[in-house]
């Protein structure tokens, strides 16, 4: 035992066994290995083989396994979350891309089944998108387009130059916000008019990079607003022309009187030149030819008044005085009484400023409206048959401007109360024979003028009245 240390004779049970494992010696009785940590060697003695055995009294070390164990559980529960985690992000992507799809898909759905077209373009003017709306509209297809720089292949050569103008504009971003016409010519040669709007276009970050445009095409619109154009006019000057024909007769009448009366002042001057007449009070034949002249011009006066008002012109706005035309329109409206004592009334504020208007189509309204008016009171005795024409400004009030007001008002039995709402009523009549023109003329020319015909409330009769704006510029001739 002196060639073992103490420390291991301390720490190990030794024991020495034979072949069979028979124990044949212990070094220690009192020290019991533990089994775990063991150590065997061969040992010849005598031709015999024994065998020296070492077991520790030590067991096995706890810590480091718990904490390898611990590891190990740890980073399998990290795994397992990483997969989950990985899973999940997997699955948000699908349903996102999926969701891009569907948008997209949406979004190429819209832009296809859109009538009006939509075009972008970068900072430097490229286009760099078109919809299916507007290739169909220029006739090109989408990647001869994509790239183009100014100028485009779809200007019209009489718009190039306003075209190049407004391009420019739009870069330096002095071009107004709002919608402006212009004209496209496509690949086949057709011209075609279009409502063009342009909007700044912006990345997610809000930065421009480019320009927005959505295009209309207004062609078919512009034609059928010229159409309406030519027929209103048409449909203006027709009814003047059947106005001038219901008076024919008065007119006649009213046209016989200065020729008659200049008829005796020729003949009575030329009796006094041949010395058949003696000379009267009447006065010598200068005198007598000076008063036919007079009467001559009076009746040319009748027929031009006529003419100014029968011709066929466009209607052009432009300042008129409300009050000379009214002065003006009563010999006509007087050819309109069908009897003696039927008579017209005024009542004009002084110093009427001029009003956008034109003048042959205010005619042609007060025209009707007096004429409608003398027809509500056929019941009543001739005497008390009387219109009343009345001209007054109404000041600004609620953000509306300031207008002049001019109402034309009879003594008849006046509108139903169920008619009062269909004024608006395309050929409205109270008439058993009526159609309806007078109000739609009256209607259609008030629009022209950017005015509506009205009805105010009156104890007797019926009362129309429309506004005009007034305009500081001067009448010159237009009045």
């Amino acid at each position: 035992t002196a060639t073992l240390p103490w420390w291991f004779a301390h720490e190990n049970a030794i024991t020495l066994t034979d072949p069979r494992g028979d124990l044949i010696a212990v070094h220690d009785p009192r020290v019991i290995g533990r089994g775990v940590y063991t150590h065997r060697i061969e040992v010849g003695f005598a031709d015999q083989t024994f065998y020296l055995e070492a077991n520790s009294t030590r067991g096995p070390p706890y810590l480091v396994p718990n904490l390898l164990s611990g590891a190990v559980a740890a980073l399998s529960l990290l795994l397992a979350w990483s997969v989950w985690r990985l899973w999940r992000d997997l699955v948000r992507r699908a349903r996102a891309e999926y969701a891009l799809r569907e948008q997209q898909a949406l979004r190429q759905a819209m832009e296809d089944s859109l009538v009006s077209g939509l075009r972008t373009r970068d900072l430097d003017g490229r286009i760099t998108y078109v919809n299916a709306a507007f290739c169909e509209m220029v006739g090109y297809r989408a990647d001869e387009l994509i790239g183009c720089a100014p100028p485009m292949p779809y200007w019209a050569p009489e718009f190039s130059e306003r075209s190049s103008q407004r391009h420019a504009q739009l870069l330096s971003g002095t071009l107004p916000r709002h919608a402006y016409e212009s004209v496209f010519l496509r690949r086949d040669g057709e011209r075609l008019t279009v409502l063009i709007n342009e909007a700044p276009l912006r990345d997610g970050t809000g930065r421009q990079v480019g320009w927005t445009a959505s295009i209309v095409d207004i062609s078919e619109q512009k034609r059928t607003q010229e159409l309406q154009r030519t027929q209103n006019e048409q449909l203006h000057h027709m009814s003047r022309v059947m106005t001038m024909g219901e008076m024919a007769s008065a007119l006649a009448h009213e046209l016989n009187q200065p020729l008659a009366a200049a008829n005796s002042y020729c003949t009575a001057a030329l009796n006094l030149m041949t010395g058949e007449a003696p000379q009267d009070d009447a006065g010598g034949p200068r005198e007598l030819l000076a008063k036919g002249r007079h009467q001559v011009e009076r009746a040319g006066q009748i027929i031009r008044r006529v003419q100014q008002f029968v011709r066929k012109t466009t209607p052009s706005l432009g300042p008129v005085a409300p009050d000379a035309v009214i002065t003006g329109l009563l010999p006509l409206v007087q050819l309109q009484t069908s009897r003696s004592g039927e008579r017209v009334d005024t009542v004009l504020e002084p110093a009427l400023p001029p009003v956008l208007a034109d003048r042959v189509l205010l005619e042609q309204v007060l025209l009707n409206l007096t004429r409608n008016a003398f027809d509500a009171m056929a019941h009543l005795p001739a005497a008390e048959r009387i219109v009343l024409i009345r001209a007054a400004r109404i000041a600004a009030s609620d953000g509306d401007p300031a207008v002049v007001r001019i109402s034309v008002r009879d003594r008849g039995r006046g509108l139903p109360d169920d008619a009062r709402d269909a004024l608006e009523r395309p050929f409205f009549t109270t008439k058993p024979d009526g159609m309806g023109m007078g109000i739609a003329v009256c209607r259609s020319a008030l629009e022209t003028m950017h005015s509506r015909l009205r009805h105010a409330p009156a104890e007797h009769g019926a009362c129309f009245y429309f506004d005009l704006r007034m305009t500081e510029e001067s009448c010159g001739t237009s009045t």
